[in-house]
């Protein structure tokens, strides 16, 4: 897939090349002068749907959620090594410092702070799944998977951290387990103590990669040392679980989202009618695409975004087959072409609006060396959070709302 795509990035960067001198400011010089030209959405959506994909462990994604927004229940994971030999005495109770990204409507939430039960993996934990090859042995919605520590303790503020106050006894313990050649539990799960609440409220903690991530500490008695010594480390391994499993029933016929978790992307298929370019004969094949952007407006009112990310990224994928309906889901990866050059576009969380550059599709579409089946436009950061982006579709009353597809192009040499 990925050589079929560089060659046709290589042949539609030929034909831009090929007619190359020196007076096109936006792109390739053909001695003509740039015209622009905008599609608006009557015109220009065939059709577009939302639908969802696959959820993915979110691993590397820069943070911990716990909590609860929409539907979706998160639990945070945590895992400590390098404990000091056995024969060790804790001289005070320990801490379990996680650093807060931001937070969601989470002055009351309640957490709970619970040992794990099973061993589990970071980069295959999902809310079935422990391992790549082993499910968890009971229901997280039932604390099933963990035994929940009485002697804890903790405190939120909220412009910083959560700390638990661990029992020096029961952090012993918990060491001695971990530590054993045979544990019968593997780290920690911080999660709202009623799971069953389904207010909208959660927190984002920073992960092991990042200032603020799970930190344990305390002192301890050491023979050899004679004295006491300060045991202070980051977490070896973390991931959070999400309780949402994608669904093709979330097909959204004529709607525009996209998010994080689970992951939603929109297939768009557009009409490029000829009478919208200024070309003789209406022959588009060799028009050169300085670029083509698809203008996309946010509807705010509808829309939710992370308050501890400052920038949304997307990106396009081109589709080898025709998926035009509920019927023809799921999208086979097969049919998913990442496209060279590829182009990513960004949006803050205030921006009105998103600006795609899809100048790769519209080029390979009018020269012919694609067939329009029609494009995938999704978030570079699928699974880390729980934003979701709604924009207007082609029936907002507001017509200054709608999509629009802004074309710069040069016409062909005579």
């Amino acid at each position: 897939m990925k050589i079929r795509s560089i060659v046709l990035s290589i042949l539609i960067l030929g034909t831009v090349v090929s007619c190359s001198t020196k007076k096109n400011p936006l792109g390739n010089d053909t001695g003509k002068v740039p015209l622009k030209t905008t599609i608006e959405a009557e015109e220009l959506i065939d059709y577009c749907y939302t639908y969802e994909d696959s959820l993915k462990t979110p691993s590397g994604l820069n943070k911990l959620i716990t909590g609860y927004y929409e539907g979706n229940e998160s639990i945070s994971l945590i895992r400590f090594s390098a404990f000091p030999d056995s024969g060790f005495v804790l001289q005070e109770d320990a801490t379990l410092t996680l650093g807060i990204k931001s937070n969601y409507q989470a002055s009351n939430i309640s957490l709970s702070l619970g040992v794990i039960k099973q061993n589990w993996s970071p980069y295959h934990a999902s809310w079935n799944q422990a391992t790549e090859i082993a499910q968890w042995d009971d229901d997280w919605n039932s604390y099933g998977n963990v035994e929940i520590l009485d002697n804890v303790e903790y405190s939120i503020n909220l412009d910083d951290s959560v700390t638990f106050k661990i029992d020096k006894e029961e952090m012993k313990r918990l060491i001695d387990d971990w530590t054993a050649a045979e544990p019968v539990s593997y780290g920690l799960a911080v999660f709202r103590s009623d799971l069953d609440n389904n207010s909208n409220e959660y927190l984002e903690f920073y992960d092991l990669k990042n200032n603020g991530g799970p930190e344990l500490s305390f002192k301890y008695l050491d023979a050899e040392e004679n004295g006491k010594v300060l045991y202070s480390r980051k977490a070896t391994y973390n991931t959070f679980i999400n309780s949402v499993s994608p669904s093709i029933d979330n097909y959204q016929k004529d709607n525009i989202v996209i998010a994080d978790l689970p992951p939603t992307r929109t297939v768009f298929k557009i009409n490029l009618p000829d009478n919208r370019f200024d070309v003789e004969n209406k022959d588009l094949s060799k028009v050169i695409i300085n670029i083509a952007e698809l203008v996309l407006y946010v509807d705010h009112d509808n829309s939710h975004l992370s308050a501890g990310e400052l920038v949304n990224s997307f990106i396009t994928y081109n589709l080898l087959n025709t998926y035009q309906d509920v019927e023809d889901l799921p999208i086979s990866d097969s049919d998913i072409e990442r496209l060279y050059p590829s182009y990513q576009s960004d949006m803050t969380v205030t921006s009105d609006s998103l600006v795609i550059n899809i100048t790769s599709v519209v080029q390979s579409y009018i020269a012919g060396i694609r067939e329009n089946n029609g494009f995938i436009v999704a978030s570079v950061s699928e699974n880390r959070d729980n934003t979701q982006i709604h924009f207007f579709n082609a029936d907002v009353a507001d017509i200054t709302k709608r999509p629009r597809l802004n074309i710069v192009y040069t016409k062909p040499l005579d």
